[in-house]
C-alpha cells in the first residue's frame, strides 16, 4: 500500500497587505504638480517627444523650439508617463521618461533628472527587466548623490530593493532597504520608514526568518499607529497573520487578518477586504472549515475581478481550486488550476509558477495519476531552485518524494525527503516566539521525516529508520522543552555568527539545487559540519541552549538496556499505519549490540 508524506497545497495566501506594491511616488508626486502655463505649446512637444522613436529624433524636436526647453517640459513629460502607466502602456510611459531625463540633462535640472532616470527604471522593472531596471537606478542614484537629495536617494535605494526581492536575491534586497531605512528616518517621514520596514520584514521572511519578519512588522505597525495611518496599519495586519501564517499559528493568523478586515471595510478599502478575506479562507480551509472558506474565497475572487487583479485573482482561483481538491473534485480542481497557471504563465510570476506545479502535483497523486505527479513535482523543485523560498523547496521535495515513492522509485524518494529534511532542519532556529512556536512549526513539517522512515522501512534499513523517527520525535520534545525564546548566538563572535550565517544561506541554496548537483550539496554540508564542530568546541554550552543533540541510534539504547530482559519501544503513527521499533539486549557475548 502508498503512504504519502503530507504536503498542503499552496494556498495563495495574500500575504503582503498593502504596502508591498512597487514604490512609483515619482510618478505620483510629478503629477500632481501645476501644469505650466504655456499648455498648448508645451503638452504638444511633450506628445511629439513621447512618439519619437530615437534619442536623435527627441534632440531635433528640442532644437527646433529651444524656448519651450525648460523644467515645465520636464514636468510635462513625467505627467504624461504617469499616465500612460496607469493605462498600462508602459513602453510609452518608459519613453516619456527618456525625454525627460534628455530635457533635465540638457538643462541642467538635476533634481529632474533624478526623477526621471528613476522613473525609467520603473518602467523597466514593471516589463520584468530587472537588470536594466537596476543600471537605470543606479545612475538616479549618482545623481541624487550628487545633489545631496535624501528624499530621492531613499525612493531608488527602496526601488532598487525591490527589484532584488523579485529576483529572490534576498541579501541584497534587504542592503537596499536599510540604505534606504537609514535615510528615511533621517528625512523623519513615519510613512516612507513604514514602508522599508514592512519590505525588509517581507524579505525576512522570504528567507524563512520569521523572527526577524515579525520583529520589522511590529516596529512598522507600531509607527503606523503613532502617526494614525490607517492604511499602513490594515495592510501591516494583514502581514503580521502572515508571518504567524508561515509558522502556522493559524488562531494568532486569524486574529490579525480579521482585525485588517475590520479596518480595510471601514475605509471601504476593496483591495484590502479582498486580501484579508482570502487570507481568512485560507486559514479556514486549513483548519477543515471549508464552507465559510469557500463562501470567503469567491467573495474575494469577484472583488479582484472587478478591481482588475490578475494575479490576485489567480491565486485566489488556485486556493478555490485546492478546496476542491481537498473535497476530491480533481476534475474540477485541475481546471482552475490551469486557468491560475495560465495567468501566471502571463504574468510572469515564477514563484507563484512554482507553487502551482506543487498543487499540480499533490492533485494528480490525490486522483492516482502518479506519472503526472511526478513530472508536476519536478517542475516545481525546479522553479523552487531558482525563486523559491525555503518554504517552496520544502514543499516541491516533499511532493517529489510523495510522486516517487507512488512510482517504486525509493532511492529517488530517499533523496528527495532528505533534501527537505534538511531545509527543514535549517529553518527550526529561525521560527519566531520560542519554545512553543518551534514545536509547531516542526510538527507541521514532520511528514518528510516520517515518509523517509517508511521508505527506510521498505528496504530493510530497520535501524536507519529507527533513527530517523527518533529524530523527528525527538526535534519536537526538545523544542517544547527549551526555556522560551533565546539568542542562540549570543557566546559567538561577529565573525562566527558571520561564518555561520553564510554557510547555512550556501546549504540552503544547495538544498535547492537542481538533482545534478548533489556533489556540491555534499560539500556544503561537510563545510557546515565541520564549521558547527569547531563551534561546539569552542562554545560546549551553546550545543545545548540549541537543544541542538544527535537524536538516539540503535547503536546507543545500549547504555539504556541493563539486561536482556528488557526492551526499549518506539511507537511512529503515520496515517494509515502505526510502526512499532523494539531494541533489546542479546544476553551474550557480553558487549554485544543491541538488536532491532
Amino acid at each position: 500500500m502508498y503512504y504519502h508524506a503530507r504536503v498542503m497545497m499552496r494556498r495563495a495566501s495574500s500575504l503582503s497587505g498593502g504596502l508591498v506594491v512597487l514604490l512609483v511616488l515619482f510618478q505620483t508626486l510629478t503629477a500632481a504638480q501645476d501644469k505650466p502655463a504655456a499648455v498648448t505649446a508645451v503638452d504638444t512637444l511633450a506628445d511629439a517627444l513621447t512618439a519619437a522613436g530615437s534619442a536623435s529624433e527627441r534632440q531635433a524636436l528640442l532644437d527646433k523650439s529651444p524656448a519651450l526647453v525648460t523644467v515645465d517640459l520636464r514636468k510635462a513629460l513625467m505627467v504624461r508617463a504617469s499616465q500612460l502607466q496607469s493605462q498600462r502602456r508602459l513602453a510609452g510611459a518608459e519613453a516619456a521618461y527618456l525625454a525627460a531625463v534628455q530635457v533635465s540633462h540638457q538643462i541642467g535640472d538635476a533634481e529632474g533628472e533624478g526623477l526621471a532616470l528613476n522613473g525609467v527604471g520603473v518602467e523597466e522593472q514593471l516589463q520584468g527587466r530587472y537588470a536594466p531596471a537596476l543600471e537605470w537606478y543606479a545612475k538616479a542614484l549618482a545623481v541624487q548623490q550628487a545633489l545631496g537629495d535624501e528624499s530621492g536617494q531613499a525612493k531608488t535605494l527602496y526601488n532598487a530593493g525591490i527589484v532584488h526581492a523579485a529576483e529572490a536575491e534576498y541579501a541584497e534586497a534587504l542592503d537596499f532597504y536599510q540604505r534606504a531605512l537609514a535615510l528615511d528616518e533621517r528625512i523623519g517621514d513615519p510613512r516612507l520608514t513604514v514602508r522599508t520596514l514592512n519590505s525588509i520584514a517581507l524579505a525576512q521572511r522570504a528567507r524563512g526568518d520569521y523572527a526577524l519578519a515579525l520583529r520589522f512588522h511590529f516596529r512598522a505597525l507600531s509607527i503606523a499607529e503613532a502617526a494614525d495611518d490607517v492604511e499602513a496599519r490594515a495592510g501591516l495586519l494583514n502581514n503580521l497573520g502572515g508571518d504567524y501564517r508561515y509558522e502556522r499559528n493559524d488562531p494568532l493568523a486569524l486574529e490579525y487578518f480579521e482585525r485588517a478586515l475590520k479596518l480595510d471595510e471601514a475605509r471601504k478599502d476593496m483591495a484590502g477586504v479582498s486580501q484579508a478575506l482570502n487570507n481568512i479562507a485560507t486559514t479556514q480551509a486549513d483548519n477543515h472549515r471549508p464552507e465559510p472558506a469557500l463562501e470567503n474565497y469567491r467573495r474575494s475572487l469577484a472583488i479582484k475581478e472587478t478591481l482588475g487583479d490578475k494575479i490576485g485573482a489567480a491565486r485566489t482561483l488556485t486556493n478555490i481550486a485546492v478546496l476542491e481538491a481537498d473535497l476530491a473534485q480533481y476534475d474540477q480542481a485541475l481546471e482552475h488550476l490551469n486557468a491560475a497557471l495560465a495567468a501566471r504563465e502571463a504574468l510572469n510570476d515564477r514563484p507563484g509558477l512554482g507553487q502551482s506545479w506543487v498543487n499540480f502535483s499533490v492533485t494528480y497523486a490525490a486522483k492516482g495519476d502518479y506519472p503526472r505527479a511526478a513530472d508536476a513535482a519536478t517542475r516545481a523543485v525546479a522553479i523552487s531552485a531558482e525563486f523559491g523560498s525555503p518554504r517552496d523547496v520544502i514543499e516541491a521535495r516533499i511532493a517529489a518524494g510523495n510522486a516517487y515513492r507512488a512510482l517504486k522509485q525509493p532511492a529517488a524518494a530517499r533523496a528527495a525527503f532528505e533534501d527537505a529534511i534538511a531545509v527543514i532542519e535549517g529553518q527550526r532556529g529561525e521560527v519566531a516566539g520560542g519554545g512553543t512556536e518551534q514545536a509547531r512549526f516542526f510538527e507541521a513539517n514532520i511528514s518528510p521525516y516520517r515518509a523517509l522512515a517508511e521508505v527506510l522501512i521498505e528496504q530493510g534499513a530497520a535501524a536507519d529508520a529507527f533513527h530517523v523517527a527518533e529524530s523527528a520525535s525527538a526535534r519536537v520534545l526538545l523544542d517544547v522543552l527549551r526555556s522560551g525564546p533565546q539568542n542562540v548566538t549570543k557566546a559567538m563572535t561577529p565573525a562566527e555568527v558571520t561564518d555561520e550565517r553564510s554557510l547555512v544561506r550556501n546549504l540552503t541554496a544547495q538544498n535547492s539545487a537542481s538533482p545534478g548537483q548533489a556533489a556540491r550539496l555534499q560539500a556544503a554540508r561537510r563545510a557546515y559540519e565541520a564549521f558547527e564542530a569547531r563551534l561546539y568546541a569552542t562554545h560546549p554550552a551553546l550545543q545545548v541552549h540549541r537543544a541542538d543533540v544527535p537524536a538516539l541510534t540503535v547503536a546507543d539504547c545500549a547504555a539504556l538496556l541493563p539486561n536482556a530482559r528488557t526492551a526499549l519501544v518506539k511507537y511512529m503513527t503515520t496515517k494509515d499505519t502505526t510502526y512499532m521499533f523494539v531494541v533489546t539486549k542479546p544476553a551474550a557475548p557480553a558487549g554485544a549490540a543491541p538488536r532491532l
